[in-house]
């Protein structure tokens, strides 16, 4: 593993850093390495309202108490760089489990085989329980996911994928929606209230399981309900008859007026495209004029950002809300369509876009 050589010229060679670590009080587990001068090491203090990393030393505050130490003083600021390394290199060999994440060492082969594993969909489905969580309080035994509930499978919501997982689960996630609307249930877009169960598609934490699990919602991963559904299949009396979803309202003169403005700005678009290096920076002016409200420059912009081909899908879906905006379906489902083949089937907004699609197919 590399890591970046500070420059001591800066410094001159000044025998002023030093390199601590934090540890609980009760059993003097190590849980933070650093370097720096002065009062550095009081960041951990004043990170405990942060309500990411810093939620984690509060807990380890409030259970065990907390302290730190020098460990070693008068350096320079390259020799503390190289000792910071080492002793975090050395702590985590002796099984010390350190809540950070700069210079940490990664096993690569170990990342690589869950990318890949994600990617075939060929996992077993856990609970995954931290190392921080085995290492300060002793869990070890991770809980399993909830049987399926007929009743509460019908108001569920699916949970948020990320990026190494969200690519590989259209198919599933279309499978599992067709099935629950076909008996009438909802799939929830957000956590409502109304939702009485969670389906996970990677392996869930168990800090997200054990909140979830607290607020009564039951929780299911995509393997068992998809196995479920093959051994419960909807019978065909008591499958609903598909409902068509009706259009948002629309005024048909606007739409009108926007699909006569679209076709006049061709030559306005054509130049912008031939003044931009990609599709970045009419992408952003696009994005500006749709917050302030001016629809007709931001479509100007925004499709000259599609028409580039640019791999990012936030011109492609913004365009989009605006579309519909305006009732020009088609115009946002060819945009849609334009998206799913310059983004990048990896990135997370993917699901979003094949989900507009689905939704502007139903109604028009």
């Amino acid at each position: 593993m590399g890591f970046r050589v500070p420059s001591e010229n800066n410094y001159n060679n000044e025998r002023r850093f030093y390199v601590y670590e934090w540890f609980t009080k009760d059993e003097g587990k190590i849980f933070y390495v650093g370097k720096g001068t002065g009062t550095r090491y009081n960041h951990i203090l004043s990170e405990i309202s942060d309500k990411y990393r810093g939620i984690y030393y509060k807990e380890l505050q409030d259970n065990f108490g907390i302290d730190f130490r020098i460990i070693a003083d008068n350096l320079t600021n390259l020799e503390a760089e190289i000792y910071e390394i080492c002793w975090m290199h050395e702590r985590t060999s002796q099984g010390e489990v350190l809540l950070q994440f700069v210079d940490m060492p990664i096993n690569m082969d170990e990342h690589n085989e869950m990318l890949k594993m994600y990617e075939t969909r060929s996992f077993t489905p856990t609970i995954e329980i931290s190392d921080y969580r085995k290492r300060y309080f002793g869990i070890t035994e991770s809980p399993n996911y909830d049987t399926i509930n007929p009743d509460a499978l019908l108001k569920t919501h699916f949970l948020s994928t990320g990026w190494m997982v969200s690519p590989y689960v259209s198919d599933e996630t279309e499978e599992i929606k067709k099935y629950v609307k076909s008996l009438g249930g909802t799939v929830y877009a957000t956590l409502a209230k109304s939702a009485k169960s969670v389906i996970e598609f990677g392996n869930l934490e168990y800090d997200r399981y054990y909140d979830l699990n607290e607020k009564g919602y039951e929780i299911y991963h995509s393997f068992h309900v998809l196995d479920y559904i093959k051994k419960s299949p909807v019978p065909a009396s008591a499958a609903m008859p598909k409902k068509k979803i009706k259009p948002p309202k629309f005024d048909v003169a606007q739409r009108d007026e926007m699909r006569k403005y679209l076709k006049s700005i061709d030559p306005e678009i054509e130049k912008i495209i031939a003044a931009s290096k990609d599709g970045y920076v009419p992408e952003i002016k696009g994005l500006d004029y749709k917050q302030g409200k001016i629809y007709k420059e931001a479509i100007k912009y925004l499709e000259a950002s599609v028409r580039m081909g640019f791999d990012a899908p936030a011109a492609y879906l913004h365009l989009a809300i605006i579309y519909r905006k305006f009732g020009m379906f088609e115009e946002e489902l060819s945009t849609l369509k334009k998206a799913l083949k310059a983004v990048s089937p990896k990135n997370t907004s993917i699901r979003e876009i094949k989900d507009r699609i689905s939704k502007i197919k139903e109604f028009s």
